[in-house]
């Protein structure tokens, strides 16, 4: 954890050359097959993000290669299961660097990836940060980056103790997407390491159920480098992939067929409250269907699946064919049951991304339709001439 102390923890040359003699450390030839491997696992996480050339050209940007860099020096494992920060620090070589190197080398060692949204800033002095997904909230020191950044913004970062003790913010990577989609991601990235981990027997071999949930937390988010790569390729190589491929389309929206599960406390209303939505129609019993206004007709937004509880809803599904239509989809039923609403799981089928001119793209989009109960709404004009 960073340290309160007002005196100075280490010197901006100290960090440095600490830094400078990890990167040697993990350069060495000796080391070749744990560098290589920590390297592979990096890129395979890539896999089919984006095609192999735009891949080879976005791995060289700043920002991936900042993850890769802290990938290599705090998380993966080296020699004897440590990370390669802890492993130099217990060489010979580490004991003879400075003591403010050694303390920069403790606390990266200790350090993890996290992804933070922006809540406030002090442009020139620092930012408010809050940890996703668990809601922590932290005062950082960044004179630099609190001027480019603003409330709402995502960004994946080290939080470390400065020269002096404050926390600041290092390797910091802009993350596409807004919080919701944040969330989203990251519940099911840690949602599927406890599963894979077995938390509950940790956590009933535990001193404390917190004690567990704290080690899971920083030995998952040690972790989550890769998978931020991969987040991060998908929303920046995208203009660079449509230059070759296009999306698979639905009316302009790429396909991308998605499922979004909530539960509903005792607040919520009535499902009949949904039918207030201009385009909602009841298609089943416990189904309705929010259609949009296109030349010639309608087409399908997205569906929402009611569980009843009593005589009230308690579950929710949402279906949309793709990320734009389910957040339309999520807004329109928000205003409905608003905060009685609490988020349980989103998925996401893979997008598909097709050979401009191959037909895959035309057969992939959607033909206008007329509810029932909208059927003596007037047709959309046609586009002027």
């Amino acid at each position: 954890m960073p340290s309160s102390a007002s005196t100075l923890l280490y010197s901006p040359l100290e960090r440095q050359l600490a830094r400078e003699k990890l990167n040697n450390w993990i350069g060495a030839p000796r080391r070749a097959n744990d560098r290589e491997r920590a390297i592979d696992t990096f890129l395979g996480a890539l896999a089919g993000a984006a095609p192999e050339e735009d891949l080879d050209r976005e791995l060289k940007h700043p920002e991936l290669q900042s993850l890769l860099r802290g990938w290599l020096r705090a998380d993966t494992r080296f020699g004897r299961e440590r990370c390669a920060a802890r492993e130099l620090l217990s060489s010979s070589k580490g004991a003879k660097l400075p003591r403010g190197s050694r303390r920069y080398l403790e606390e990266l060692g200790d350090s993890v990836v996290g992804v933070h949204e922006v809540l406030a800033t002090d442009p020139g002095q620092g930012v408010t940060l809050r940890r996703l997904p668990w809601g922590q909230e932290i005062e950082v020191s960044e004179r630099r980056g609190s001027v480019r950044l603003a409330p709402g913004d995502l960004l994946a970062a080290r939080l470390l103790p400065g020269g002096r003790g404050e926390p600041v913010l290092e390797a910091v990577v802009m993350l596409p997407g807004d919080v919701d989609e944040a969330h989203e991601r990251l519940e099911r990235f840690f949602a599927t390491l406890a599963d894979a981990s077995g938390v509950a027997e940790a956590e009933a071999a535990a001193p404390s159920a917190a004690a567990a949930e704290d080690d899971f937390r920083f030995a998952a988010s040690k972790l989550l480098a890769p998978y931020l790569a991969r987040w991060w390729i998908e929303g920046h190589v995208g203009a660079a992939t449509q230059r070759r491929l296009v999306p698979a389309l639905r009316n302009g929206e790429v396909l991308e067929p998605g499922v979004s599960e909530y539960l509903l406390d005792g607040r919520a209303p009535a499902a009949d409250r949904l039918d207030e939505i201009p385009g909602m129609e009841q298609t089943g019993p416990h189904e309705r269907t929010l259609y949009d206004r296109v030349e010639g007709g309608w087409i399908v937004v997205g569906s929402v699946h009611t569980e009843i509880g009593g005589q009230r809803p308690a579950h929710l599904f949402l279906d949309a064919p793709g990320r734009e239509s389910m957040a339309r989809l999520r807004q329109a039923v928000r205003k409905v049951f608003g905060r009685a609403m609490r988020h349980v799981h989103t998925s996401y089928q893979e997008p598909r991304w097709v050979e401009p001119g191959s037909g895959a793209q035309v057969e992939a989009v959607a033909r206008p339709v007329r509810p029932a109960a909208l059927r003596t709404a007037p047709p959309p004009p046609a586009p002027p001439p």
